[in-house]
């Protein structure tokens, strides 16, 4: 019985990061690391492992998600980069 118990504890918490992960369907990120196709994405502040369809990609290029393998987000670069830009430093303003 106890180890019926925890493989069922081991699966909700798959299914729960799953779910969790596949909001992030239509997000958009930017690349924080090279993917040559697979590396890190940084979406809404955090960090995700990732996978292009097989595009490499330069880190800091904007990403959007679109599927989700495993736990590891499917992503595509952004055509037009509608990302907002970074906050501006002050001193960079005046």
């Amino acid at each position: 019985r106890m180890l019926l118990r925890n493989e069922q504890a081991a699966v909700h918490e798959v299914d729960d990061e799953q779910e969790r992960l596949r909001t992030l369907i239509g997000h958009r990120g930017r690349a924080k690391t090279k993917m040559l196709p697979s590396g890190a994405v940084q979406i809404d502040g955090q960090m995700y492992d990732a996978a292009t369809e097989g595009i490499p990609l330069e880190a800091g290029q904007p990403v959007e998600v679109i599927g989700l393998r495993f736990k590891s987000l499917i992503v595509r670069p952004v055509e037009n980069d509608a990302m907002p830009a970074p906050p501006a430093d002050v001193d960079d303003v005046l």
